[in-house]
């Protein structure tokens, strides 16, 4: 009876770190590319900055203010992800607002 006992708290014990061991590998893959993700994106912001700042130096205000318009537009398109507007955060409620408030006053030379 006694063995038995062991056995299974053995097979108990091992079966919870295999479960652990898991769940830890795959937490380690999930966040890798969460951040290879992040980084890809963050490379494309930096790009999109420096072209925007290049075109200011150079005295091309129009073509700064399209670059920052298209990246308003983008995002205002991507954040809601196919929710709906109250199914949203605050903080993303917000930031749709505030591109609405910008493209009702500065609207689109032309339609997207």
């Amino acid at each position: 009876m006694r063995a038995k006992l062991i056995q299974g708290t053995v097979v108990v014990v091992l079966v919870a770190v295999a479960f652990s061991g898991g769940y830890a590998l795959g937490q380690r893959e999930g966040l890798g590319w969460m951040s290879e993700f992040l980084g890809a994106e963050v490379r494309g912001n930096l790009h999109q900055r420096v072209e925007t700042l290049a075109r200011l130096r150079t005295g091309d205000e129009a073509g700064a203010i399209a670059l920052l318009e298209q990246a308003v537009d983008t995002a205002a398109e991507t954040l809601p992800q196919g929710s709906a507007f109250s199914e949203l955060s605050p903080a993303t409620q917000n930031a749709l607002r505030l591109a609405k408030v910008y493209r009702e006053a500065y609207p689109p030379k032309e339609p997207s």
